[in-house]
């Protein structure tokens, strides 16, 4: 027997569209009233490819299997989607919590606190792995999270 080993959804995001489709196309057969689902909406997709997905391919074919049976219609739309998976997925958007009206700079700050905040939960508040993560060094990681005040934050 030989183990394979897949990386998980998320580092497989060309995989998503084709998954989608299989369990449209599983769960579209079983249901039992209105059209067929065939697809999904734009906004749908676009969550779809940012979700971190924690629970890897199984979470997206639960989410697909109660989207395809809540649809009225033939196109997934976000409402459709369970409400959990929604609040989950904004959550986790890149650009999550940015004000409209907010200017570069403060847009700039927001993003890289974030993403800082989320590499560290990533990587279990290793700084070093945090910082490979993020693609730059220890010390400037040290250097930002000073400038956010993380100290003692990050793990909450």
């Amino acid at each position: 027997m030989v183990p394979i080993t897949l990386p998980p959804l998320r580092e497989r995001l060309e995989d998503i569209r084709t998954l989608v489709q299989h369990f449209i196309a599983k769960y579209s057969d079983e249901r039992n009233s209105g059209p067929p689902v065939t697809g999904m909406d734009r906004e749908v997709e676009r969550l779809f490819y940012e979700y971190d997905w924690p629970g890897n391919v199984r979470e997206l074919e639960n989410v697909i299997e109660r989207a395809v049976v809540m649809s009225p219609e033939s196109i997934i739309q976000v409402s459709d989607l369970p409400k959990d998976f929604i609040d989950n997925a904004h959550s986790t958007l890149h650009m999550d919590g940015i004000p409209v009206d907010a200017n570069l700079y403060d847009t700039l700050a927001l993003v890289e606190k974030n993403m800082i905040v989320r590499a560290l939960k990533k990587a279990n508040y290793v700084q070093a792995h945090a910082a490979e993560l993020l693609g730059i060094g220890k010390s400037g990681l040290n250097q930002k999270i000073k400038k956010y005040q993380l100290f003692g934050k990050e793990k909450s």
